[in-house]
């Protein structure tokens, strides 16, 4: 858990440089590994984000085709 905080509060890799100089072997992986779950997730919860937004609005052709009728309903 007190790994876990660390890698949220720190961005700079300069703390972590620093922090595993001092730090046990144990306490090394476990940021590597912290810090590649978090790499890992921020691109997962985008993924996620964007299918819910297709699902919900559609996609391009969606957005031309609702364009193009409401530029024909204007033009008419």
């Amino acid at each position: 858990m007190q790994t876990r905080m660390a890698c949220k509060k720190h961005t700079d890799s300069t703390y972590f440089r620093k922090a595993i100089t001092v730090r046990p072997d144990e306490t090394i992986a476990n940021i590597a590994i912290t810090l590649n779950h978090q790499t890992d997730s921020s691109p997962r919860k985008l993924i996620d984000h964007l299918k819910t937004e297709f699902f919900t609005h559609g996609g391009i052709k969606e957005e031309m085709y609702a364009a193009r009728k409401e530029w024909r309903r204007q033009n008419q």
